[in-house]
């Protein structure tokens, strides 16, 4: 539960441009799915991948490329996590990706 708490609390505090509560939530809620061994069952999207789409939606391309390589680290082929990724190696002013 405590999972889907962080999940659900860092969604809501993004959509209220609460960008740095929102990080920390999903951080940990994401941080919890890896002590698992992924994400509950519930779970419509994996923290790790809200937690992307939360730094980009701050303005943060870097944090969030890494959000998007750490799922993919885990699970290789996830389409989700891949286009995560490509748009965040998008936003970033120079274009390219961190090592």
């Amino acid at each position: 539960l405590d999972v889907l708490h962080d999940t659900l609390a860092g969604r809501i505090a993004s959509r209220a441009g609460q960008h740095d509560d929102a990080v920390r939530l999903l951080t940990s809620a994401a941080d919890l799915e890896d002590r698992i061994g992924g994400e509950p069952p519930a779970m419509a999207a994996a923290a790790r991948l809200q937690l992307g789409d939360v730094l980009r939606a701050a303005n943060r391309p870097a944090d969030a490329e890494r959000a998007y390589r750490d799922y993919l680290r885990r699970h290789r082929d996830a389409a989700w996590a891949l286009a995560g990724l490509q748009r965040a190696l998008q936003q970033r002013p120079d274009g390219t990706a961190s090592r």
